[in-house]
């Protein structure tokens, strides 16, 4: 059983040493599609962003020329609605300006990003 157990920890021993020089020499790549993946996230949702405050937009401007009169029965809900998709707008403008100092923080200090994000 003791020749089991040391064969198996001779085994972890030398894949924990494969692994810890492929993660050296895999490094520069890693990081390069890290940055990459959170570059691609941020853009992501400040275009998710973008649409919610279109949609607010867009829906305002109707509900205010009255294009939802004939509906008066349901007028509240539509106020509701509203409520809600300018609170979501609110909270859409917080993320564009979160993702953009991410982006910008990517583009111009990517090693002070990445200090960063792992001290988070």
């Amino acid at each position: 059983m003791n020749e089991n157990l040391e064969k198996a920890v001779a085994k972890s021993l030398e894949l924990a040493e494969k692994t810890g020089e492929l993660v050296i020499e895999q490094a520069p790549e890693i990081i390069q599609e890290f940055y990459n993946w959170h570059l691609a996230s941020s853009i992501i949702w400040i275009v998710i962003s973008l649409i919610v405050i279109i949609i607010y937009c867009w829906n305002f401007k109707k509900w205010y020329n009255g294009a939802f009169i004939g509906f008066d029965e349901n007028e509240e809900l539509y106020t509701v609605l509203i409520l809600l998709v300018g609170l979501a707008s609110v909270f859409s403008i917080v993320g564009i300006l979160e993702n953009t100092i991410d982006l910008i923080k990517i583009l111009t200090a990517p090693k002070l990003y990445l200090i960063e994000y792992f001290l988070r």
